[in-house]
Parts: structure tokens; C-alpha cells; sequence
């Protein structure tokens, strides 16, 4: 359960969510093979698999008050000690915290079970918002060959594995899920999906996917000199979709704020049509190991890579749902913001929804709502807060006939853009004699044609691969009997971790992240062994953000983790 407070007034929510997943795999194979003389073997095979994979999800909300940090003291009055106060900036040791220093925070489930009866009471119902069940059925055929050969090529050591797998995959997908009776405008920014809990509510949908993938791959390494070893390959794979991208099961959420000032809708749905990741990799590599436990070696490799999943957005009207904040003109919102300019008020989340409710309220009678309106303005052209609020606590905004239907921007994942990806690897390690110290490291350098634009049009689907980042680790190596002994450096670069974020269909970058790790072990005897683990030592916090390194979306100071761990070997 999350408690959430919203960015322009502190009008509170509940929000729970259940969910449970299940999944069954039934899989049968059978393979042959040949040996023959002179190191070649030759394999054939085929399998079939049956997975089933089910999900349920429902989701409750609960509009609580207007009981955010500016009125904390509303809360004491009825939770008591639930909500302490602390200093939020000595929390954090690397970020600056700059407009709420003083903090209040309590556990969410007891404040959920200490307000929720009394707002029930006052007649906030804890409204479903969400239900959904949803399958998906893969059923995946597949036949192999093989061939691996191991002899000389002129004159020096050499191997070859050849061989080639066909697949067909079908995939169906079924959902059931209630669709929304009406998104309830409960206050300014406030919105409330409520559902409607009859048969006649639950929809059903579903939908089918094909594909089929021929995959062959080659690996062919030769000894040109002693210890030193030359590999080339080729092969295909592919990577399929995660089964949460493949649910028909759709969603629409409310606004953030009234659409006609800005506010936007969101959605989701699945796409079992999705075709899998494929990708074309060639790599080539040369490796010397110069003495026993020591070898340095550089790789190429290069990918050609297509269907990548990204996210789509497409505008849809959804379930019937009417727009009560669209300012259409002959709707109550419209009505309202002329009569405000009229006024010469000020235009805001509040003051639209104050007056629309006022409309509500004097039974459609303009005249006398702008009345009421009118006589709670302060001198600056704003509505008094405490009357609004004493409005917002007495009514909620339901959509009629005369609002238009809701455009929601619906999240969907699609096959985009084809990639190309190449770089290459350098990595060793050495062992100083007999002392059991020895050095390994690694350090890949990776680049991609398909970037992210970070001033694209917001209006815009944008794609780009995510994930692309170069890296480097060293690790200091103790290995002296019983003994065994880590302590390592791995560093990431900033990568692009998502597209497609919120309204705005921004970026999600990390920043640039390391971390220290260590570890120990001791082997007592030959079925028991200790060991201690530390993994980032030096309290790297992980950062993410948008379009500028400003636009935040998510910082985290982490601590030490320290684990101790004892193995023993029957």
C-alpha cells in the first residue's frame, strides 16, 4: 500500500494493490547422437514446450483528506503518535535537500487502518480501481542438428561446432477485467477511477501471436602458436517478450490534473503479437595464456539487432469515459472558466473545480454559483482555501452526457526500430608466482546507432536501445589454500535505462555508477567452509533523470550490505 500526496494541494489517497502470478511449464525432449572416430559428434534433437502463465491484480483507493505536511496537525488529532517529525536533509549524506528540511512520516498501514473507518464514515467509500486477470499460453516446437569436430588444421590443434535450431511459437493471450464506470473528479487535482463490480462490467479480450525463427550458429577456434588461441563465430538468437508485455488486459488513469488546464491521461496494454529480440552476432577474439592461471586476450564483436521492444503511445477513448474537466464549451468546466475570466478570478485547478461543484451544488443554477463564487474571492482574485476546501469535502465532479469522452495516451509495447550494436573487450589475469596474490580485470567499450534524442518532440514515440553502456572492473585475487579472498572495483557509465516516461515521453538515464565489493572464504575441511561478503563499500547512491541531469526522477543513498554465509557439503 502507498500513501500519495499530490504536487498542488495535499489531498490524500490510499492506494492498495494485490496480486499473485502462477506459472506452469510442461516440456518433453528427446536427443541422439553420434560419436565417431577422430573427436566428431553429430546431435539431433527436438522439444516441445507448454507454458502457462496466469496473473490477478486488484487495486483499491481510498480518497483520506486534506491531511498533507501543511496541516500535519489535522493527523495528530486522530493517529496520535503515528506521524513523527524529523529532520529530512540530515537523512542524506550526498544530495541536498532545499525546500522541506522538517519532514513528517509514519508507517502507511497503520495510518490507512486509523483513517480509513472515519473517512468511510464521512462518505469517502474505498473505491476498486483496478481488476484484471490475465493468461498468456506459449507453446513452443523446436528440432535441432549438430555437428562438433575437434583435430588438426595444417598442422596445429583445432575445433568446429556448426549447427542450426528451428522454432515455432504461438502465443494466446485471454483477459478478464472490470472496466471503469466513471473517473470521479474529487477534488482540484484529485481523480478517482471508480469500477463498475457487475457481471455485465467484466470484459473479456484476447488476442494471438505467430512467429518462427530459424537459428544458426558456427564456432570455429584454431592454436595458430603455442597458448595462444584464435576463436570466430557467428550465430542468431533471440530473446522473447516478458509475458507482462504480452496481457490484452487494458487500463485507463486519471488525469493528474484538469485536461483543459494541462492535465494528462494515461493507459496500458498489452500486445501479444509482439515478435522476440533478434539478433545477428559476430564475434572474433584472440586469448594468451602466458603461464598456468594467467592470460590476457581482446575481443570484437557485433551485433545486428531487430524487433527491439519499446513502449508506443496512442491516443484511445476507453470504456465510455467522460472528460468533467475538459472545458469544452456548453459543459460545466467550460461554463466555468468563462464565467471566472468574466469574474476576473484567477484561473486555477482550484477555483475550476470549486466552481463546477458550486454549479453542481446550486442544481445547475450558474447565476447563484457564481454568486457563492464571487463571495469568497480574496482581493487578490483568488477563491478563499477554506471555503474550497469546505466545498471539495462536500462534493465530487461526475462526468454528465454533455462532457466529451476522455482521450487517454495509451502505453503499448511495440517492435521498433533495428539496432546495431559493436565494441570490444580486453580482459586478463596474473598470479605473482606461488604468493597466491594475482590481478584480473576487464573493460568493454560498447556503441549504438539508435540514441535517444533528448529534445524530441514530446508529442513524439521515441526509440533508442537501452541498456548500451561501456564498463570496466578490476579485482585484487588471494587464493592460498583454505583461503580465498576478493576485493573488487566494477563501474558502469550512464546508460538509458527507458523512453517513453510519463506525458512528456521522456528519457529515464543512471548516472555513472561503481562500487567496491568484497568477499572472504575459509574451507575448515573439505564439507565446511565459512564465508563474508561486503558489497558496496563505499555507499554509491544510484541516481536517475530525464531529459537534463535536473529532471529528476529517482535518487537513493545505499549503505553497506554485509552478508555471512556457512556451506557445508554432504
Amino acid at each position: 500500500m502507498a500513501l500519495g500526496r499530490s504536487v498542488l494541494r495535499q489531498h490524500i489517497s490510499a492506494k492498495c494493490n494485490s496480486a499473485s502470478q502462477r506459472h506452469r511449464l510442461n516440456q518433453i525432449g528427446a536427443n541422439l547422437g553420434w560419436e565417431f572416430d577422430g573427436g566428431g559428434r553429430f546431435d539431433v534433437g527436438a522439444s516441445y514446450i507448454d507454458s502457462h502463465m496466469t496473473s490477478a491484480r486488484t487495486q483499491t483507493q481510498q480518497t483520506l483528506g486534506d491531511w498533507g505536511i501543511n496541516n500535519v496537525g489535522d493527523v495528530e488529532e486522530i493517529a496520535g503518535g503515528l506521524i513523527e517529525q524529523f529532520c529530512l536533509q540530515c537523512q542524506f549524506d550526498r544530495y541536498d535537500v532545499t525546500n522541506a528540511q522538517i519532514a513528517f512520516r509514519g508507517n502507511a498501514v497503520d495510518l490507512y487502518q486509523a483513517f480509513a473507518p472515519i473517512y468511510e464514515a464521512r462518505g469517502n467509500p474505498i473505491n476498486v480501481t483496478g481488476s484484471d486477470y490475465d493468461e498468456v499460453e506459449e507453446k513452443i516446437f523446436s528440432v535441432y542438428a549438430q555437428l562438433a569436430w575437434d583435430g588438426e588444421l595444417m598442422g596445429r590443434p583445432a575445433g568446429l561446432v556448426a549447427g542450426a535450431r528451428w522454432e515455432n511459437t504461438t502465443v494466446r493471450s485471454y483477459a478478464q477485467f472490470n472496466t471503469p464506470d466513471l473517473i470521479e473528479w474529487d477534488s482540484d487535482n484529485d481523480f478517482t477511477s471508480v469500477l463498475r463490480l457487475v457481471p455485465e462490467s467484466l470484459v473479456e479480450r484476447s488476442g494471438e501471436g505467430e512467429y518462427n525463427n530459424l537459428l544458426p550458429a558456427i564456432d570455429f577456434q584454431i592454436e595458430p602458436v603455442d597458448d595462444v588461441i584464435a576463436r570466430v563465430s557467428y550465430s542468431k538468437t533471440i530473446a522473447r517478450a516478458d509475458y507482462g508485455n504480452l496481457f490484452v488486459s487494458q487500463s485507463a488513469t486519471p488525469p493528474n490534473r484538469p485536461t483543459v488546464l494541462g492535465g494528462v491521461t494515461g493507459g496500458a496494454q498489452g500486445n501479444p503479437n509482439l515478435l522476440p529480440l533478434v539478433s545477428d552476432n559476430f564475434d572474433v577474439s584472440l586469448e594468451w595464456y602466458f603461464d598456468r592461471s594467467s592470460y590476457v586476450s581482446a575481443a570484437f564483436f557485433a551485433k545486428k539487432v531487430k524487433n527491439f521492444v519499446g513502449v508506443g503511445q496512442e491516443p484511445l477513448q476507453l470504456f465510455g469515459l467522460r472528460d468533467p474537466t475538459s472545458g469544452a464549451p456548453g459543459t460545466r468546466s467550460g461554463t466555468a472558466i468563462e464565467q471566472i475570466a468574466d469574474i476576473g478570478a484567477v484561473l486555477s485547478d482550484v477555483s475550476l473545480f470549486t466552481f463546477v461543484a458550486l454549479i453542481d451544488q446550486n442544481n445547475g443554477n450558474v447565476a447563484a454559483a457564481r454568486a457563492d463564487f464571487e463571495a469568497n474571492l480574496n482581493p487578490n482574485g483568488q477563491i478563499d482555501q477554506a471555503f474550497a476546501d469546505q466545498i471539495l469535502a462536500a462534493r465530487d465532479v461526475v462526468a454528465d452526457a454533455n462532457d466529451p469522452l476522455f482521450e487517454f495516451r495509451v502505453n503499448t509495447p511495440i517492435n521498433n526500430q533495428e539496432g546495431n550494436i559493436h565494441g570490444f573487450e580486453i580482459q586478463g589475469q596474473y598470479f605473482f608466482g606461488e604468493t597466491g596474490f594475482g590481478i584480473s580485470g576487464s573493460f568493454t567499450k560498447v556503441y549504438g546507432d539508435v540514441n535517444v534524442d533528448v529534445l524530441s518532440d514530446p508529442n513524439a514515440n521515441v526509440y533508442a536501445l537501452v541498456g548500451l553502456a561501456d564498463s570496466f572492473n578490476v579485482t585484487g585475487i588471494y587464493e592460498s589454500g583454505p583461503l580465498s579472498a576478493r576485493v573488487a572495483y566494477n563501474w558502469r557509465d550512464k546508460f538509458l535505462s527507458a523512453v517513453n516516461r510519463g506525458g512528456g515521453r521522456s528519457p529515464v538515464f543512471f548516472e555513472p555508477f561503481g562500487t567496491v565489493d568484497a568477499n572472504i572464504s575459509y574451507d575448515f575441511t573439505d564439507n565446511i567452509a565459512v564465508s563474508l561478503e561486503a558489497i558496496n563499500i563505499l555507499s554509491e547512491p544510484i541516481r536517475s533523470y530525464g531529459r537534463d541531469t535536473n529532471q529528476l526522477w529517482f535518487a537513493q543513498e545505499q549503505s553497506p550490505r554485509v552478508f555471512l554465509g556457512a556451506r557445508y557439503r554432504f
